[in-house]
């Protein structure tokens, strides 16, 4: 089966999409196929003050052409591309094979690089990965993708297994040893569903994604 190198929402539908106007219906992937082998064992979510002037649609466009060189980053094998709904940063979630890879990156020149370009330092949060389920394929084209991150207490088998529109559900460890889930879903209901406010959840909205 093949599998999809990066998803790309034109601007005008992603305006759509964060209007909360649906962009129509596309297939998914039903979760009786077998899961994709797992290779990745860390996640790091970053998030960057967004300038001012900078319009979602601009600052996607750029992360598009961003595309080649991170694809060209050894040892990441996913990044989700984010706007962490409800501030103004954006970054992205990183799912790399090792810890190790992640720590090349993350050099004290990205901090550097990052409070030059925008004005203040990056945000680096890293978990390390308990378990995961990932679908082996995604459709290619469609609306955004969200992700939630969430420190609740959830039952992954009888919550989410039911719903395709669920792309990843990855149990993760913090650096403080605090256990927490990441949840990817194809569509905004879904996502919005699984997302409580009052709990502390961290909901991103995901237009631009790429799998090696």
């Amino acid at each position: 089966m093949k599998l999809i190198e990066h998803i790309k929402i034109p601007t005008f539908l992603l305006f759509l999409s964060l209007s909360g106007k649906p962009l129509g219906a596309k297939e998914v992937v039903s979760k009786t196929e077998p899961q994709r082998a797992n290779k990745t064992t860390w996640i790091t979510i970053t998030k960057v003050k967004k300038p001012w002037y900078a319009w979602r649609g601009l600052v996607a466009g750029r992360m598009e052409k961003s595309i080649p060189e991170y694809q060209a980053i050894p040892g990441l094998e996913e990044k989700f591309y984010s706007f962490w709904e409800g501030s103004d940063r954006f970054g992205g979630i990183y799912f790399w094979r090792q810890k190790s890879d992640a720590d090349a990156w993350f050099q004290p020149s990205w901090f550097e690089r990052i409070e030059k370009s925008y004005g203040e330092k990056g945000i680096v949060n890293s978990y390390s990965i308990m378990s995961s389920y990932t679908n082996p394929t995604l459709p290619s084209q469609g609306e955004n993708f969200y992700a939630v991150l969430s420190y609740r207490s959830i039952d992954l088998n009888s919550e989410f297994t039911k719903d395709d529109s669920l792309s990843h559900a990855v149990v993760l460890q913090d650096t403080n040893q605090k256990k927490c889930i990441l949840t990817v879903w194809n569509n905004q209901k879904s996502a919005l569903a699984n997302f409580k406010d009052s709990e502390s959840d961290e909901l991103y909205i995901i237009p631009i994604y790429f799998r090696k």
